[in-house]
């Protein structure tokens, strides 16, 4: 740097204030200014409440956290605050429990309520201490019966992936409530104790460029949770966390909020659960889209749950790249994409799931994608198009597969129950659509990998595009087993490889178009062997195979 430059620096540190002392007139209030200390050690709570306290005095501005360490207690933003945290800033929550619980309310590091224009910004990074409220040892089982899982009483034996037992603990690490115009950018989060960024009720929110790095043996310390919010934008997150990644609920909130507009954009996740969740709670929600992320060794990829009054409609995924396995411990078995609607309690007026997209997918897992309603409870209007999904083995399928798992529910025998696993499962919809579903299965799995595709109690269902066959070459189980199932079409699909029968039907009715299909790879076409294929509109197994000119070579 030339002596010229360095003259031009500080004039410049001089008319607008440096980071480490900040200049009141221009809106910069630096917590040094106000006591606090950075060596790991020092208690900053005051000092940091001072800085925000004449900050909001001075009609608004940014409160600045220099490099160095502070340790503190709860902070409450107000409105028209930044609060900075500068390259090599780390403000550390202090682990005295009593710190939190002082309020009408349980606290986390960072809360703001009826507050507007507030905003956290990076490079540095809050450190929420989390580990330090649990203890090393895992939780034990909790709302499920092992009696209804495929191993009985031998079911989670040998835990290691957590979750670990919760003591008394803080709460979110950065809560915001009830506020509007909110943003978060740039910024690290490490080891939150609890849900790591919580935004409850509030309305227009903007979350860009944050590392969440959670402890993934802490249950419940979801990465960022809107409950109930509205016009709120994610984008470009790096999040690992032990519970959800991303979640979206309507858990709470005035009786007439939503939460809806919510848009999350290339991001990558990583999560114990899901790397997003969309449902749970009395308030609905509705208009979310979810596009360009990457969600690797996770739990659950996408996941859709209705189980109280809330609704979900109106979803879109799309353009996402899939990685989950089974985990030990945790709610889930692994599968790409989840979608349920069940009460969680007895006597509830239960919501609905209807039109929701999946789209431009790529997945790579332990356990198919699955679709289940209970009896009276309506999921609608369901689209699949262009999934690609692998499915493989896991080392802890002898443990804890082969089981569905729909916690919570309300009746433990739809809790977490033995059921065969195809790579495809539907049950109780109306309006499925499956288009462009490629499958495929290693050689050698247990023998509770089943179909590509069932279906059981599905009405209006169109399947177009699938490649696949069943889980075990050349079995007894069909590629597709359709069950109680009603007004369905089947057309332009493939039959690969090792396909035993194609299609096995089952008081199944109203076949509506069966066209296009090439089934030369299939032993069969149909079980029961009725003439449901026209040869002027499928290639069938008894018609041989076309050669490169497109020549028919028959059989024998």
């Amino acid at each position: 740097m030339t002596q010229k430059s360095i003259s031009i620096s500080l004039l410049l540190c001089a008319a607008f204030g440096t980071p480490l002392h900040g200049n009141q007139q221009m809106g910069f209030f630096s917590v040094v200014q106000y006591g606090a200390v950075g060596d790991g050690r020092t208690l900053n709570t005051d000092a940091i409440a001072k800085a925000v306290a004449a900050c909001a005095e001075a009609g608004g501005g940014t409160v600045i956290v220099p490099a160095g360490r502070y340790l503190t207690g709860p902070i409450e933003l107000r409105s028209r605050i930044e609060l900075r945290l500068e390259a090599g800033a780390i403000l550390e929550a202090t682990t005295d429990i009593d710190a939190y619980l002082k309020y009408k309310r349980k606290r986390g590091l960072i809360y703001a309520e009826n507050a507007h224009h507030i905003s956290i910004t990076g490079p540095g990074s809050l450190q929420g201490n989390g580990t330090a409220f649990m203890e090393n040892t895992p939780k034990g089982i909790e709302h499920m019966d092992t009696r209804y899982a495929r191993q009985g009483d031998a079911y989670r034996v040998g835990e290691e992936d957590g979750p670990m037992v919760m003591r008394r603990r803080p709460g979110s690490l950065i809560h915001f409530k009830e506020c509007r115009n909110v943003a978060i950018r740039d910024v690290t989060l490490l080891d939150a104790p609890e849900w790591t960024v919580h935004l409850s009720d509030c309305d227009i929110g903007s979350i860009r460029g944050i590392r969440i790095r959670n402890n993934l043996l802490i249950p419940n310390n979801d990465g960022i949770h809107c409950v109930t919010s509205r016009n709120v934008h994610i984008s470009d997150c790096d999040i690992q966390a032990g519970d959800d990644a991303i979640a979206i609920t309507g858990l709470h909130g005035r009786p007439e909020a939503l939460s809806e507009n919510i848009t999350v954009a290339n991001c990558t996740l990583l999560s114990r659960s899901s790397g997003v969740r969309v449902g749970y709670g009395s308030n609905s929600i509705r208009r979310c889209t979810f596009q360009n992320l990457v969600i690797h060794n996770s739990n659950r990829g996408l996941g859709v749950f209705v189980r109280d009054e809330g609704s979900v409609t109106d979803i879109l995924f799309d353009s996402i790249i899939i990685e989950t396995r089974l985990h030990t411990g945790w709610w889930g078995n692994g599968e790409p994409i989840h979608v349920s609607c069940l009460p969680q309690k007895s006597g509830t007026t239960l919501g609905h799931v209807e039109g929701v997209r999946f789209s431009n997918i790529r997945a790579r897992s332990e356990h198919g994608i699955l679709v289940w309603a209970a009896e009276g409870a309506v999921i609608r209007d369901l689209s699949f198009s262009d999934i690609s999904l692998r499915i493989t083995d896991s080392r802890f399928n002898d443990r804890y597969g082969g089981n569905f798992d729909l916690r919570p529910s309300w009746d433990n025998r739809y809790a977490v129950f033995k059921h065969d696993i195809p790579a495809f499962y539907a049950g109780n919809v109306d309006q499925l659509a499956i288009k462009g579903l490629h499958v495929s299965w290693p050689d050698s799995l247990p023998p509770f990998f089943t179909h590509g595709i069932e279906c059981e109690n599905v009405s209006n269902l169109l399947m177009d595009g699938f490649v696949g066959r069943q889980a075990l070459p050349d079995s007894d189980i069909a590629a597709v087993a359709l069950r109680r199932s009603r007004a369905f079409s089947i057309r332009n699909c493939q039959a690969t490889p090792g396909t035993g029968t194609f299609l096995s039907l089952d008081d199944a009715s109203d076949r509506r178009v069966l066209s296009g299909n090439d089934l030369s790879a299939a032993s069969r076409s149909t079980e029961p062997n009725t003439p449901l294929f026209a040869p002027s509109q499928n290639l069938l197994p008894e018609q041989g195979h076309r050669d490169a000119s497109g020549t028919t070579s028959q059989p024998g």
